[in-house]
């Protein structure tokens, strides 16, 4: 990326649960079903403030001091202008001569130029405005990778054990969280698709939409995602028809608040 690097670093969370009972051999009558109960909206917004909070200020000159992109983060801001006008269709250009296959974290940053800089006016420069869209969008991932695991546990211990993992995994890499240039924000995201993909794998079909969202971010952001994420959900899905066999995943997974959240998060993103 170019520009100036923005050097920062970085809940407890909790959450409902809906998962696929397991279908044992000696019961062969029984279905994977959801169980019953959500996660409580704070269990997302717990962790996401506090990751942001500790984001933002330890990057509180990004308020005061004007930062001017070049390089990479030059040529995304050209971008991002497009995206401002929804004119962009096509990822970030990629030094093998062709662009990446789509554009939906520009559209983030261009969401975060437009709100935080043209209508707050917070920051003194539209790059500015894209870091802090980028702090909300790693923060975010860090909130569902959390939420994912209460879903198991329905344990604060379990949810904070968690976030000290992945925070801890993130104090050895600053820039997985805080950087905006392209490869570092694959990272939250691909952890974000392998917590999911395994959740699903053990019979969550709650964790579905996120698996799809964060499918989705990586395939949009990088052309090699193409080939990894159908070889992950391909694997998610023979797991569990193993486990569970056809009949009873199509009566769990086609239920509505399983398949529409999928399908709308699809038809924004194809």
């Amino acid at each position: 990326m170019g520009g100036r690097a923005v050097r920062t670093t970085v809940p407890a969370a909790l959450a409902g649960l809906a998962g696929l009972r397991v279908c044992g051999s000696g019961s062969p009558g029984m279905s994977p079903r959801l169980a019953a109960g959500r996660r409580p909206w704070w269990i997302w917004a717990a962790p996401f403030a506090l990751v942001l909070t500790v984001l933002v200020v330890r990057s509180r000159f990004l308020f005061t001091d004007r930062f001017y992109e070049d390089f990479d983060a030059g040529a995304n801001s050209i971008l991002i202008q497009q995206a401002m006008h929804f004119r962009l269709l096509t990822g970030n250009y990629s030094r093998e001569g062709f662009s990446h296959p789509g554009p939906a974290c520009l559209y983030v940053q261009a969401a975060g130029q437009w709100l935080f800089w043209y209508a707050l006016r917070i920051v003194p420069a539209a790059w500015n405005a894209q870091v802090l869209a980028v702090f909300a969008l790693n923060s975010a991932w860090v909130s569902l990778i959390t939420g994912v695991v209460y879903g198991w546990t329905r344990s604060l211990r379990g949810a904070a054990a968690c976030l000290a993992v992945v925070l801890g995994c993130v104090a050895t890499e600053p820039w997985i969280l805080s950087y905006d240039w392209m490869p570092w924000l694959y990272a939250p995201a691909y952890i974000a698709l392998l917590a999911a993909a395994a959740s699903v794998a053990a019979g969550a079909s709650r964790d579905l939409w996120i698996l799809t969202l964060a499918g989705w971010f990586l395939i949009h952001g990088h052309a090699c995602f193409l080939f990894f994420v159908p070889v992950i959900l391909a694997a998610v899905l023979a797991v569990v028809v193993w486990r569970h066999g056809p009949r009873a995943v199509l009566r769990a997974f086609l239920r509505a608040r399983a398949w529409v959240p999928v399908a709308a998060i699809s038809a924004v993103f194809a």
